[in-house]
Protein backbone atom coordinates (compact mmCIF):
# COMPACT_ATOMS: atom_id res chain seq x y z
CA UNK A 1 0.00 0.00 0.00
CA UNK A 2 0.91 3.70 -0.36
CA UNK A 3 0.96 3.95 3.47
CA UNK A 4 3.28 0.86 3.95
CA UNK A 5 5.69 2.20 1.12
CA UNK A 6 5.74 5.59 2.65
CA UNK A 7 6.54 4.24 6.14
CA UNK A 8 8.80 2.04 5.08
CA UNK A 9 11.09 5.05 2.84
CA UNK A 10 10.91 7.10 5.91
CA UNK A 11 12.40 4.36 8.73
CA UNK A 12 14.75 3.56 6.27
CA UNK A 13 15.72 7.61 5.38
CA UNK A 14 16.81 6.97 9.44
CA UNK A 15 18.61 4.33 9.68
CA UNK A 16 16.56 1.45 9.96
CA UNK A 17 16.15 -1.96 8.52
CA UNK A 18 12.91 -2.59 7.09
CA UNK A 19 10.94 -6.36 6.85
CA UNK A 20 7.56 -6.23 5.62
CA UNK A 21 5.69 -9.98 6.36
CA UNK A 22 3.05 -10.00 3.67
CA UNK A 23 -0.40 -10.69 4.16
CA UNK A 24 -1.15 -14.65 4.60
CA UNK A 25 -4.51 -13.70 2.77
CA UNK A 26 -3.52 -12.25 -0.30
CA UNK A 27 -0.72 -15.58 -0.46
CA UNK A 28 -3.74 -18.01 -0.22
CA UNK A 29 -6.09 -16.56 -2.53
CA UNK A 30 -2.91 -15.67 -5.32
CA UNK A 31 -1.86 -19.64 -4.95
CA UNK A 32 -5.31 -21.29 -5.64
CA UNK A 33 -7.63 -20.83 -2.49
CA UNK A 34 -11.43 -20.16 -3.41
CA UNK A 35 -14.20 -19.03 -0.95
CA UNK A 36 -15.78 -21.76 -3.26
CA UNK A 37 -13.55 -24.04 -1.49
CA UNK A 38 -15.54 -23.43 1.83
CA UNK A 39 -18.06 -26.00 1.69
CA UNK A 40 -19.57 -25.89 5.64
CA UNK A 41 -18.72 -24.17 8.48
CA UNK A 42 -15.82 -27.07 9.60
CA UNK A 43 -14.57 -25.67 6.45
CA UNK A 44 -14.25 -21.90 6.92
CA UNK A 45 -12.81 -22.62 10.66
CA UNK A 46 -10.29 -24.35 9.12
CA UNK A 47 -9.04 -21.93 7.16
CA UNK A 48 -9.35 -19.44 9.43
CA UNK A 49 -6.65 -20.96 12.18
CA UNK A 50 -4.49 -21.84 9.19
CA UNK A 51 -4.73 -18.45 7.91
CA UNK A 52 -4.48 -17.34 11.07
CA UNK A 53 -1.12 -19.39 12.03
CA UNK A 54 0.23 -18.97 8.62
CA UNK A 55 0.48 -14.90 9.30
CA UNK A 56 1.45 -15.89 12.55
CA UNK A 57 4.60 -18.05 11.21
CA UNK A 58 5.15 -15.08 8.89
CA UNK A 59 4.93 -12.49 11.49
CA UNK A 60 7.77 -14.32 13.83
CA UNK A 61 9.96 -15.11 10.82
CA UNK A 62 10.37 -11.94 10.12
CA UNK A 63 11.08 -10.57 13.52
CA UNK A 64 13.48 -13.25 14.12
CA UNK A 65 15.36 -12.61 10.63
CA UNK A 66 15.21 -8.93 11.46
CA UNK A 67 16.66 -9.82 14.84
CA UNK A 68 20.16 -11.46 13.34
CA UNK A 69 20.54 -8.46 11.32
CA UNK A 70 22.07 -6.92 14.71
CA UNK A 71 21.16 -3.86 12.58
CA UNK A 72 18.04 -1.05 14.13
CA UNK A 73 15.11 -3.35 12.37
CA UNK A 74 11.23 -2.95 11.89
CA UNK A 75 9.09 -5.28 11.01
CA UNK A 76 6.22 -4.03 9.27
CA UNK A 77 2.78 -6.21 8.67
CA UNK A 78 0.72 -6.06 5.35
CA UNK A 79 -2.15 -6.41 7.30
CA UNK A 80 -1.39 -8.91 10.39
CA UNK A 81 -2.70 -11.32 12.84
CA UNK A 82 -4.62 -8.39 14.67
CA UNK A 83 -6.94 -7.61 11.14
CA UNK A 84 -8.01 -11.33 11.39
CA UNK A 85 -11.97 -11.54 12.18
Amino acid sequence: TTALARLRQFLEERGFRVFIAPEAATTLWSHGMSLADLKSEADVLCFQVKLMQLQIFYEDMFAELAERTGQRSVVLCDRGTMDGK
